[in-house]
């Protein structure tokens, strides 16, 4: 579903402006401003989709997140638990994502769409084939594949992991 279906302003503004049908009024001028906007969510949706409805694989997430937080000092942390293994370092930032408040979606076998994982069960997964998969513990059977997270909520998912690796040196 695109953004600008999900509005009900183009349709108040329509029957403002076919109502009041002069431009005195600031009933037109909140019809104009509905226009302009859904105007403005057409160009959105078709030039920047990626900003609102794009997920990211966990993968390239967990990689984006560890080099955020290496440069900003702060990967020192997992470094030490992971002993210099770039695969249990990475299992370890996909693992600290999930512990965080920002929601991860995957797909249920064999559905096509997204779903919300339950993150109170987090205990009970693991991931498989590079962070992609999620499987119950001590199974290799995939539960949800295409681990993802919303591409706009990676700035929140760092802010967290900093703010609890900060708590965790005090």
């Amino acid at each position: 579903m695109r953004i600008w279906q999900l509005s009900g302003v183009p349709a108040l503004a329509l029957a403002l402006f076919r109502e009041v049908g002069d431009f005195s009024h600031w009933q037109t001028w909140v019809a104009v401003g509905g226009l302009f906007l859904f105007a403005l969510a057409l160009v959105l949706d078709f030039f920047v989709p990626e900003f609102w409805k794009r997920y990211m694989p966990m993968p390239e997430a967990s990689k984006l997140v560890y080099s955020r937080l290496r440069k900003s000092g702060h990967a020192k942390h997992f470094e030490g638990w992971a002993d210099g293994s770039g695969k249990l370092l990475i299992s370890m930032v996909e693992q600290a994502i999930v512990g965080t408040s920002v929601d991860v979606y995957g797909k249920l076998e064999p559905s096509v769409f997204h779903e919300k994982i339950d993150k109170s069960k987090a205990g009970q997964f693991h991931f498989i084939e590079g962070g992609s998969v999620l499987a119950y513990n001590g199974d290799t059977k995939p539960i949800y594949t295409d681990v993802s997270l919303k591409r706009w909520k990676l700035r929140r998912v760092i802010r967290e992991l900093v703010a609890g690796v900060e708590a965790a040196k005090l």
